[in-house]
């Protein structure tokens, strides 16, 4: 695991605490990685994996909020 960088938000669900990590690269020339993590469950992935999965959750919202009239 990589160094934190900074800790981008804390989110809690139901009875589970989730943390997003921005974290250094573990090699020189690496992209820096973010990890989503609670106690129990960790997902790791690279600062451009995880935009991408920003941007379309963001999009789903609006899309959502379009379709429901909201």
């Amino acid at each position: 695991m990589g160094e934190i960088i900074k800790v981008l938000g804390k989110k809690r669900i139901n009875s589970e605490e989730f943390q997003i990590e921005l974290n250094k690269p573990h090699m020189d020339g690496q992209q820096n990685s973010v990890h989503i993590q609670t106690k129990t469950f960790r997902i790791e992935m690279s600062q451009s994996e995880f935009n991408i999965i920003a941007l379309n959750t963001l999009k789903a919202i609006q899309k959502l909020k379009t379709l429901k009239s909201l």
